[in-house]
């Protein structure tokens, strides 16, 4: 009998050795999905990863992928999230080729906003970025938040970002019922899966000689109970508060020590013990490795994973601590409120928990009965729940079952009716075609802050692809958007006017034109037909609006709206004076643009 081939899987995720904690989660995922795909690893930087992961995979850079996307349109793609700077290639990957989405965290603001930047180049980026997600007032509430200082909650709570699943995702994997409502809240459409996330139960006896090493290299003995944090050390982890609520456990509860493992980025838990004079009790330990993460693990009796502000995400190191038989002190929300009471200490969410942290603190040191009926509670959870070949086993089910048949339509480019705001009333005919909408006073900027954006010199010389802005509010009603910004520059106008019939006749649906009139007052020599007065410039704005619209006609575009705004007749009053904005629809394939026309009064 001939071998079965196996299909392609695109997996792209950070992997091993990499310092993020998703990429070990993925690495155990991918070994065991290995015989049951050819496997391609598109990383950052292949040379750097692990040499085991070249044994089972062909292992490729985002540059690489983006060169032969084409041949790889279609096949199997499995991407893993996460709220940091390593999975923010992983975004163009999903706006281009939309596949299993693995949700590692609840809230991606930040990653969401790392991209925009990229993209646009704009200090603004995340505003920009909640806007285009979440819609105008959003983008309102998070420029309180975050320009002017103030909490952060509401950006964890409301502005997730989530929204830019509803055209990226074929299928979405979360790790908890509560990542599974909000992903329906953000608008996915996709079938969204809750699959716990795994954890490797150590057998006993390995487990008992591991504990036994730890312990003795922390100097401590059987009558010591061992707090525990372990990941990268910041301030949401609250770790800082609970140094001060151990400061104040009575010597009489017990001995005790808190070892805290992991890259510390909080400059705040230092100074935080050496003031309350912990160094004697406090171990702190650099970047861990997967043999020494769990060999800390082994060591301990109880593990402190508080996240405020938090967005309610699932945590891989909750779970390995619960395999390991830790009791865990967690904050009551989102995906640690799911975990049962048996295996967990609970303080409720908020800036504040200092003395409900205290509380929980003795109830952990005092009652070792109670700890190590929770401890066991904890081994027995853990592998009733989270054994690594039943999750890999579910994994394949929604890899199998998302490319079972053609894309959903959701994912397709879908016509859009573009309105310049304000927004003016649409003509009968259009406005009873009901097709979504979409402000676009985001996108009307100057032609500046396109710099640094790929060019995409097939459609016309010095266009840009802003395609990175895939993914619009609730208003498009789920309509899949791409927008191409064709910023045109000419020094003549007869060269513009013959760049915008080229543009015309190349439109895609949904595209963005922006023309430019350019001044040229400082060179010696302008070319001919370049106007060189404000009152000129002006002149041949309006003469090119009019030559705009006599050539949307010809090309069969129908113009909605022209807006004129007042001319300022001092030539220092703005840098750019638009001339016209128009919305233009052409109805023979619903495809719409707005126009800018800007004329240069610098």
């Amino acid at each position: 009998m001939m071998p079965q081939t196996r299909p392609p899987l695109v997996h792209i995720c950070p992997l091993p050795p990499q310092r993020n904690g998703i990429a070990d989660y993925a690495a155990a995922i991918l070994e065991r999905l290995a015989p049951h795909y050819e496997l391609i690893c598109v990383v950052a930087a292949p040379e750097a990863v692990d040499p085991f992961f070249h044994d089972i995979a062909r292992v490729i850079s985002f540059e690489e992928y983006h060169r032969i996307a084409d041949r790889l349109a279609g096949e199997r793609h499995l991407s893993h999230i996460g709220n940091n700077d390593d999975h923010v290639p992983i975004l163009d990957v999903l706006s281009r080729e939309p596949g299993v989405v693995v949700l590692h965290d609840l809230t991606l603001h930040y990653m969401m906003g790392r991209w925009a930047q990229q993209s646009l180049g704009d200090g603004r980026y995340l505003v920009d970025m909640v806007r285009l997600l979440h819609g105008g007032q959003a983008a309102e509430l998070a420029e309180a938040k975050l320009l002017r200082g103030r909490p952060l909650q509401s950006i964890y709570s409301e502005l997730n970002c989530l929204p830019f699943f509803r055209h990226t995702a074929r299928a979405m994997i979360t790790h908890s019922h509560y990542g599974h409502v909000l992903a329906q809240v953000a608008g996915v459409t996709a079938p969204v899966t809750v699959i716990p996330h795994f954890a490797e139960i150590p057998p006993a006896d390995r487990h008992a000689r591991t504990r036994r090493r730890w312990r003795q290299s922390f100097g401590v003995t059987d009558q010591t109970t061992v707090f525990v944090s372990l990941g990268f050390v910041i301030p949401n982890k609250q770790i800082a508060t609970a140094l001060q609520a151990m400061a104040e456990l009575p010597a009489e509860m017990g001995d005790w020590r808190y070892v805290i493992g992991g890259e510390n980025r909080d400059p705040a838990v230092l100074e935080t013990c050496r003031k309350l004079g912990l160094e004697h009790r406090v171990i702190f330990l650099d970047y861990l490795d997967e043999a020494d993460f769990d060999g800390v693990l082994a060591a301990g009796d109880v593990l402190v994973n508080l996240r405020y502000p938090t967005s309610g995400e699932t945590s891989g190191t909750v779970c390995r601590a619960l395999a390991h038989g830790l009791p865990c002190v967690v904050t009551d929300h989102g995906w640690y409120a799911e975990l049962p009471e048996t295996v967990t200490y609970r303080v409720p969410p908020g800036a504040d928990v200092l003395d409900a942290l205290k509380f929980v603190m003795r109830i952990a040191l005092m009652d070792n009965l109670g700890r190590a009926a929770k401890s066991a509670a904890a081994r027995a959870y853990a592998e009733q729940e989270m054994g690594l070949d039943r999750v890999v086993a579910r994994y394949r089910e929604v890899i199998e079952a998302a490319y079972a048949g053609p894309a959903p339509a959701a994912l397709r480019p879908a016509p859009v009716l573009l309105l310049s705001q304000p927004p003016a009333p649409l003509p009968g005919q259009v406005a009873g075609r009901d097709l979504p909408q979409q402000v676009l006073a985001v996108l009307q900027a100057e032609r500046a802050s396109l710099a640094g954006l790929p060019a995409r010199p097939q459609v016309l010389p010095g266009a840009y692809d802003l395609s990175a802005l895939a993914a619009m509010p609730a208003e498009t009603a789920g309509a899949r958007q791409l927008f191409a910004a064709l910023t045109v520059e000419s020094m003549a106008v007869g060269g513009i006017i013959g760049l915008l019939r080229d543009a015309l006749a190349q439109m895609e649906t949904g595209d963005l034109l922006s023309l430019a009139l350019v001044s040229t007052e400082t060179d010696p020599a302008p070319a001919p037909g370049v106007p060189t007065s404000l009152a000129q410039r002006l002149d041949t704005g309006a003469g090119l609006a009019r030559t705009t619209a006599a050539l949307l006609a010809e090309a069969g575009f129908t113009l909605l709206r022209q807006a004129e705004h007042p001319l300022l007749p001092e030539a220092d009053r703005d840098e750019f004076v638009r001339i016209i904005v128009a919305t233009a629809y052409k109805s023979s394939d619903s495809a719409a643009f707005t126009l800018i026309i800007e004329a240069d009064c610098s």
